[in-house]
């Protein structure tokens, strides 16, 4: 249906006395902005401000020298991720609920699979992936590499904190085997604390 009906005027849309019919073409002009940035100006007022510390910090003259996507990979990280990004994060968790029988097998079972599995198959996609240039600067456009997708998976994430900004940030890997008894099972994510748990 329509959401603006014929002859109504802002004051219907906005509550604001302004008896003005809203038409397609100051609808763009007047009614989108006063939906979208005015109803918001006391947030974005207050932003402004704390950013600015009441305007005594002109950004511009901190800023304005440095190129645009040098200050997005400070805030954001860098947008292309490559496994080496990835591999460098990893923090394993191993567990300790397996078959006491063999304690020291199921361990070095642990071990071996996040020092070399995970990362081969991380650098492995990677490659594939980077081999056909036109293909991965498509995926990198639209977000979905492998890697991108891995981090995704992990942390709801399209792309890495800057390390320098957030040195403490990484993506755990835990093996469990109490949680995830099925031989079924598939790993399974918690996105909120940056996990990745692997079935026993």
């Amino acid at each position: 249906g329509k959401i603006i009906e014929e002859k109504q005027t802002f004051n219907d849309a906005l509550s604001n006395g302004d008896t003005e019919v809203i038409t397609p073409e100051n609808a763009i002009s007047k009614l989108i902005p006063a939906i979208m940035i005015d109803s918001r100006k006391i947030s974005i007022d207050a932003i402004t401000e704390g950013l600015t510390l009441n305007g005594t910090i002109n950004f511009q003259d901190y800023f304005g020298p440095i190129p645009l996507d040098v200050i997005g990979k400070l805030i954001f990280g860098n947008p292309v991720i490559s496994a080496e990004d990835v591999i460098t994060i990893l923090k394993p968790e191993y567990s300790n609920d397996f078959d006491q029988s063999t304690p020291n097998v199921n361990l070095q079972e642990q071990k071996y699979f996040f020092e070399n599995i995970i990362p081969m198959v991380l650098k492995d996609m990677d490659e594939l992936e980077r081999s056909d240039e036109e293909s991965y600067t498509k995926l990198v456009s639209e977000k979905k590499t492998f890697i991108m997708l891995f981090v995704k998976f992990c942390t709801g994430l399209d792309f890495l904190p800057n390390p320098i900004m957030n040195p403490l940030f990484n993506i755990k890997v835990a093996f469990s085997f109490e949680e995830m008894r099925a031989s079924d099972l598939l790993p399974v994510s918690h996105t909120c604390e940056n996990m990745l748990k692997l079935p026993a």
